[in-house]
């Protein structure tokens, strides 16, 4: 990986009502440091998550999209990654994403999209996929809706 930034973009232009991923770019210093940029579109806004460290690129992945859903739901530390897990299910590869809520209910969500081949953006994917649901509710509810 090192040397070598890997990147997902998408190239949908319709309209959407969740966050969409636009963005989810990995690059790895000379030193081995992992740095993961990731970006959604949420009403016509960009809300750009970065995480950097030694650990695993999927779980830094999963961090970045985590603080990106975080800016669209306008509540900082709402969400923390249990894990991240590359399966098999049945005859196919995907990714398992697990995050709770940090509030008092402690919801447990979990996200699990196809990973052929695209495992940056099959982990941000994830991360929609288990917040989408909560994120457009604390959305509504920021918005007085």
């Amino acid at each position: 990986m090192e040397g070598h930034p890997s990147a997902w973009r998408d190239r949908d232009p319709r309209p959407v009502s969740r966050p969409r991923l636009i963005l989810a770019e990995v690059t790895a210093d000379e030193g081995g440091r992992t740095r993961v940029q990731v970006v959604l579109k949420h009403a016509g806004r960009q809300h750009i998550g970065q995480a950097a460290g030694m650990e695993d690129e999927l779980c830094l992945t999963a961090e970045a999209t985590l603080s990106a859903v975080e800016q669209v739901a306008r509540r900082p530390g709402h969400f923390h990654l249990i894990g991240v897990r590359r399966i098999q299910a049945f005859d196919a590869p995907a990714v398992l994403v697990s995050i709770r809520t940090t509030d008092q209910r402690s919801l447990r969500l979990l996200g699990c999209v196809p990973a052929e081949t695209d495992l940056v953006g099959s982990v941000a994917r994830g991360v929609l996929k288990a917040t989408n649901r909560l994120v457009e509710r604390l959305v509504a509810e920021a918005d007085g809706l």
